[in-house]
């Protein structure tokens, strides 16, 4: 699952209106900490009312292995009709070699090629079943960087992404330019002393570069995921609380927003991911 994250990763600062999608679908299963193995990820939405919790089926993320590989990511609605999919494609030596959505109909594929020394090439998105180019990305590799080039359907160039690493070859930094030069964004990461990441921070561009958001990632004495704070502006607000099972296998989920109607210091349940392992 490795090599699927730094795909992701770098897809999800390139592909624009594409990344919320690659973010929190195509990586379901890491951007909750779901371990890899066949599992059923049930969400709820929750209203409170007079202190009670009413919890309202809201989808279900059905994620099946061949092999150990992930081969397919199902979602499906309150009516157990399938709304979204993912379905992956792997080169004979276990790296991914497409991705493609299905979204109530509408196909967009994420093809990844590679060169020689096994290393990304280029990654292209395509959409419709006749794979219109939307956009290329060549990867390119230098001493201690890699940067990404996102050239248009046209051919011309758009964005610039370079990554950074540090002595342990973790990520460091991941900064977006503009064809011309102008820096977008940057996005720093810290890790803990076991490896783990320890917290992200990003700045835009329209901030002047200020520290617009932060995310914390907190560990319990196994190293098992326990909670995410998410930061706007050195103001919480969002927590996301795992609870794990005696494997340290998180088997629930509960996201906390800030209720800005009565109370910035008051987090209000408004979701909830229940999981059931199939192993």
């Amino acid at each position: 699952m490795k090599k699927l994250i730094t795909i992701i990763a770098a897809s999800t600062m390139a592909f624009c209106a594409f990344a919320d999608q690659i973010t929190d679908r195509m990586n379901f299963a890491k951007s909750y900490n779901i371990p890899e193995v066949p599992c059923t990820v049930t969400r709820y939405d929750v209203a409170t009312k007079f202190d009670e919790l009413y919890r309202t089926f809201k989808d279900k993320v059905t994620l099946s292995y061949e092999f150990g590989h992930i081969v397919k990511q199902t979602i499906t609605d309150d009516k157990n009709k399938e709304t979204l999919s993912f379905a992956y494609q792997y080169t004979h030596d276990s790296k991914i070699k497409s991705i493609v959505q299905n979204e109530n109909g509408a196909i967009r594929t994420l093809e990844i090629e590679y060169g020689t020394d096994g290393k990304e090439k280029a990654t292209t998105l395509l959409s419709g079943e006749e794979k219109s180019l939307k956009y290329k990305i060549l990867h390119k590799y230098e001493a201690g960087k890699k940067s990404l080039r996102l050239f248009n359907p046209n051919g011309a160039l758009e964005n610039v992404v370079t990554f950074t690493y540090n002595d342990k070859n973790q990520i460091e930094s991941i900064i977006e330019y503009r064809h011309n030069g102008t820096r977008v964004s940057v996005e720093n990461y810290s890790y803990t002393d076991s490896g783990k990441i320890a917290s992200t921070s990003s700045t835009e561009s329209k901030t002047d570069f200020e520290t617009v958001t932060k995310t914390v990632y907190k560990y319990d004495k196994n190293n098992n995921l326990t909670e995410i704070q998410k930061w706007v502006k050195d103001e919480l607000k969002e927590r996301v609380i795992y609870k794990n099972n005696a494997s340290g296998k998180p088997v629930k989920i509960s996201f906390y927003d800030v209720d800005q109607k009565f109370d910035t210091t008051v987090y209000e349940l408004t979701k909830i991911y229940e999981i059931t392992y199939t192993e």
